[in-house]
């Protein structure tokens, strides 16, 4: 009798280990110089797939990430903070993307990202300004809307804004639409399923929507959330070198 409850105990504990080890993120990190570990609260710049490194920075090491598994821990988000994780322990204050596997139709369902570990002087100046807001007085807030590749791609939906239609969103969509009116509104979208949220709309600021589709009963389902600005505009310049490619 005790060697069958040990027997399964085993087994238990060997379905628990390949669960956990299947949901975990691959990680690879290659270091060519040595400086201490940041904080753990420290923050790190992100350069997009479009953006130069500063001059005057130290480059660290390389780290590649790639989600693993369904949900959040195959997200951009999830993705991105392991990645910033690495960085910390290596002693940057930065990373630059130099590769970003997005979600795909036909194969991988995470984000994989290959990113530059560095340290860049005076970073406060070169990451600290508000990046979200419009340059100049204007009369305006923009919303980019995005969506990329992965489930549910032939699904497509009208986004509103109260009582206007916005845009069309695709699969592979990129559009920054111009708003005029300021206040509280309503973005909603709808197939066999209303979908929607309230957004507060400023003049000068800029926004990013991340558009995606859940699984329904006879169609997929609209869905869609107000992303961090660093992310967005980090996703957005992802598609847009994915087009120029293909261009």
């Amino acid at each position: 009798m005790n060697n069958k409850r040990m027997k399964i105990r085993i087994i238990v504990l060997i379905i628990a280990s390949f669960i956990l080890n299947s949901c975990s993120p691959k990680i690879s990190t290659k270091l060519i110089r040595d400086y201490p570990p940041l904080d753990s609260d420290e923050a790190i710049g992100i350069l997009s797939l479009m953006e130069p490194i500063p001059a005057g920075s130290d480059e660290i090491g390389t780290v590649t990430v790639h989600g693993v598994g369904l949900g959040s821990g195959c997200g951009f988000d999830f993705v991105i903070e392991q990645v910033k994780t690495e960085a910390r322990n290596a002693g940057g204050n930065a990373v630059k993307i130099m590769k970003h596997k997005l979600p795909s139709t036909h194969g991988n369902s995470c984000h994989k990202i290959t990113a530059r570990i560095l340290k860049v002087e005076n970073s406060k100046e070169v990451f600290g300004s508000v990046r979200n807001e419009i340059p100049g007085d204007v009369n305006y807030a923009i919303l980019n809307v995005y969506r990329y590749g992965g489930y549910g791609s032939l699904t497509d939906y009208n986004l509103n804004l109260g009582d206007s239609l916005l845009c069309r969103v695709k699969n592979n969509f990129y559009e920054p639409v111009k708003i005029f009116t300021e206040g509280i509104f309503t973005l909603w979208a709808e197939t066999e399923k209303l979908f929607k949220f309230p957004v507060n709309i400023e003049f000068g600021k800029e926004y990013y929507l991340r558009c995606k589709v859940a699984p329904g009963i006879l169609e997929h389902w609209p869905e869609f959330e107000l992303v961090w600005e660093q992310n967005g505009r980090i996703e957005v310049a992802t598609l847009e070198a994915k087009k120029k490619q293909k261009d």
